[in-house]
């Protein structure tokens, strides 16, 4: 309900904020914001950073990849993953 969402708040973000939240921050700055940020693409993954492996609990973490509940934009009928 981005549109009711909206009348909450100066900024909304709809879908996955890799490449809008870079560009908000900065329009952010100069305080000429948009009001709403879209992006209807899946984002590439491939150079997101990693999590620093100190704010880890535990010391078993596989190598820093902890990616979970992104969702997949597929729809398989036998994968049990939060669908976007």
């Amino acid at each position: 309900m981005p549109d009711a969402a909206q009348l909450q708040a100066a900024a909304i973000f709809l879908g996955e904020t890799e490449t809008t939240w870079p560009r908000f921050l900065s329009e952010c700055g100069s305080a000429a914001h948009s009001r709403r940020y879209c992006v209807n693409g899946v984002p590439q993954l491939a150079r997101a950073p990693q999590a620093r492996q100190g704010l880890f609990h535990r010391r078993d973490h596989p190598a820093g990849v902890m990616f979970a509940t992104r969702g997949c934009a597929h729809r398989c009928d036998f994968c049990t993953l939060a669908v976007i």
